[in-house]
């Protein structure tokens, strides 16, 4: 992964030795850009205000605050009282946060150098300054000065000050682990919250062979800068959320790539990891398109984690996958909700696209207090994306465990905003595409296309044979069922309550058939069909007894029936109201 940051930077950065990592600020609406001027000539401090432009960052160099206890060594900030010295309360910052003097300390000489000599000749000793209120409510600040002439000097815009950015600091004898140069930094620091505070970490002692640098890592002032711009370029083009994680995607270029190529990889900010899967899916596009627009053997290093004030919270790097594989799990995706989202009179369950964001959603994943548990989003969807083996009984538990939380409101998951109904059927798009995928189980069960004329016909276009398809027959009965009761005005389906949504076994499964039966005739709905329906549940599932060896895959497929049969009905009643 290092390389190809380096790669990219290489490509971003070239044809400017000034060319800075720069840091996009995120806002809310329209944001405001504002100069602390120091007036030489009055001596006066006070802010002059005007709307962010699309550009300053990269005008007046943003390249983001120091983080933890580095010293402040920039003048275009988040923070008004780096450059005043003082809070809004009158506090005193540190003296290594108040960036007038660590950058004028910083510079040996030069124009900004001057300027900041000047400034700080009276100030704060003899200044007058006029900072209001909502000065302190600003987007962004950096530093103007006025000379005793009046002449207004932006010091960000100073090739001097610009250049200092990129001066990593001293160097030393030893070897560049990258290019193998000779002279390298006697301390990296890499910026704290980045990605690479995570993947070097100096251990002093740690490795011998570097010559007089004794840690891990050795690099050269013009590898770091490479790696810093290609990860500010992963940082503000290639990294997108998934449900509410945050992954950056680094591609791995090939070695004539150059910035055309790299450009045409866009992220998707509607939860498919690339923007042309979701033009795939839209149908603009078909897969040759994106495969020959993508590069196809490009490979992809997902790296999902967030910045922690000083720190980089990782939860995962899900390596190398390919473009191809990903165009096939999302063609996958689409073919599996065209079956499931059928109804037995070729209409539509009305269920909605398919994308990453909808496995977060049909997954355990904890969310209490901002905290985010996604271990086990991240193991299914290194599964599907790597071709990693998944048990089984794995996914029905952890399917089953949300079913449960959905049906007793105890889910939280933000994005499980679904019904009950149409939770299972999503579980059970990604069922078939493990299975397709055969990285859930052997695939010897998939049916071909088919004409969905019945709930029988619809399960064995889903693959379900036996005593499966058996449970998923009862499902069917279990919705008529509720549909009785809720119209009767029980809104929860005692029905329900008599499937242990824990896992039922064999005995189980067989004993609630018995009670289901009971409420066929309770409610009124034994005829010729329920009873047929019935009778063919009963068969399968006693004659293919070694299918229910699963507890919690037997709940699952009762509830899919159920969730099916409940949603034709659904959509039924609104067609009946609609005419």
């Amino acid at each position: 992964m290092f390389k190809s940051l380096l790669r990219i930077g290489e490509i971003t950065g070239s044809g400017s030795s000034t060319k800075l990592p720069i840091v996009k600020v995120r806002t809310k609406g329209e944001g405001l850009l504002c100069f602390v001027v120091f007036d030489n000539a009055e001596k006066k401090v006070y802010v002059e205000k005007e709307k962010l432009g699309e550009d300053d960052e990269e005008k007046y160099a943003f390249i983001d605050d120091a983080k933890g206890q580095k010293p402040q060594d920039r003048l275009t900030t988040k923070h008004l009282e780096y450059i005043l010295g003082f809070k809004e309360g009158g506090e005193k910052v540190k003296g290594n946060k108040f960036a007038l003097e660590v950058v004028r300390d910083k510079l040996k000489g030069g124009k900004t150098r001057q300027l900041l000599d000047e400034v700080l000749s009276w100030y704060p000793s003899e200044a007058e300054v006029d900072i209001k209120d909502d000065d302190w409510e600003c987007t962004l600040y950096t530093v103007r000065v006025k000379t005793k002439d009046g002449k207004a000097i932006d010091l960000a815009t100073l090739d001097d000050y610009r250049r200092s950015l990129t001066d990593y600091g001293e160097t030393v004898k030893g070897k560049c682990q990258f290019c193998g140069s000779d002279q390298v930094l006697a301390d990296p620091a890499y910026p704290g919250g980045k990605m690479l505070k995570v993947f070097i970490t100096d251990k002093k002692g740690f490795l011998s062979q570097f010559g007089d640098v004794v840690q891990s890592h050795t690099i050269c002032p013009s590898c770091k800068y490479k790696l810093e711009m290609g990860l500010n370029y992963v940082e503000s083009k290639l990294t997108t959320n998934i449900g509410k994680l945050n992954v950056s995607i680094v591609p791995d270029l090939p070695p004539d790539a150059d910035a055309g190529k790299l450009s045409v990889i866009e992220v998707s900010r509607e939860g498919y990891i690339l923007k042309g899967l979701e033009q795939l899916v839209r149908g603009e596009r078909d897969a040759e398109e994106v495969l020959q627009e993508m590069v196809a053997d490009v490979r992809l290093d997902l790296v999902f984690g967030e910045s922690q004030q000083n720190k980089f919270k990782l939860w995962r790097v899900i390596p190398e996958v390919g473009v191809p594989r990903l165009v096939r799990v999302v063609k996958l995706m689409n073919s599996a909700k065209s079956k499931v989202d059928v109804t037995p009179d070729g209409g539509k369950l009305g269920l909605g696209d398919v994308s990453f964001n909808t496995l977060y959603g049909v997954l355990p994943v904890r969310d209490v207090g901002g905290k985010v548990d996604p271990k086990v989003f991240l193991e299914f969807l290194e599964a599907i994306l790597l071709g990693n083996p998944v048990d089984k009984n794995y996914v029905y538990s952890s399917f089953l465990s949300v079913i449960r939380c959905k049906r007793y409101d105890t889910c939280t998951n933000s994005l499980t905003s679904f019904t009950l109904e149409d939770l299972v059927l999503y579980q059970e798009i990604f069922i078939y595409v493990m299975k397709e995928l055969g990285i859930m189980e052997a695939n010897t069960s998939q049916a071909p296309d088919q004409v969905v004329k019945d709930v029988s016909s619809y399960a064995d276009s889903l693959g379900l044979k036996g005593g499966l398809k058996g449970l998923f027959l009862l499902g069917v009965l279990t919705a008529h069922v509720g549909r009785a009761q809720y119209n009767k005005g029980d809104q929860k389906k005692a029905i329900l309550d008599k499937i242990d949504f824990e896992g039922m076994d064999y005995d189980d499964v067989v004993a609630y058939a018995n009670r289901l039966m009971e409420s066929l005739r309770d409610y009124k709905l034994l005829n010729s069909y329920t009873e047929l329906l019935y009778s063919e549940a009963l068969s399968l599932i006693k004659s293919n007894r070694g299918d229910l060896s699963d507890t919690q895959s037997n709940v699952f497929h009762i509830l899919l029936g159920y969730s099916y049969q409940t949603k034709v009905f659904i959509l039924s009643k609104a067609q009946k109201e609609e005419e």
